[in-house]
């Protein structure tokens, strides 16, 4: 809830006569899955250059498991609000912040 004196979020209240300032960041998703999307690339690479069955299908397997998780993975945007007692992220969404 946003009103003219006040902002609630999350259960705490902040004044907005004590915010000196508000700035949006973006934190990236976790790139986690990319190295094991490279790592299934890999595989699949050796197992295909020695015609290794077996090899091929977990190197396709964890290639495409990379690849999805990779693709599901969000940024988390985050509301800072500062104030003269620091700054506190306020609000975070994966949605991002209108």
């Amino acid at each position: 809830m946003v009103a003219n004196a006040r902002l609630v979020s999350s259960g705490h209240t902040y004044a907005i006569a004590g915010v000196t300032s508000v700035k949006a960041i973006v934190e990236p998703a976790k790139s986690t899955a990319v190295g094991w999307a490279i790592l299934g690339a890999i595989v699949l690479l050796i197992a295909l250059l020695n015609a290794w069955v077996l090899g091929i299908a977990r190197g396709v397997i964890v290639l495409v498991a990379g690849i999805l998780v990779a693709k599901s993975q969000k940024a988390t945007h985050h509301l800072i609000l500062h104030s003269s007692s620091g700054e506190v992220r306020a609000i975070s969404s994966q949605d991002g912040i209108p």
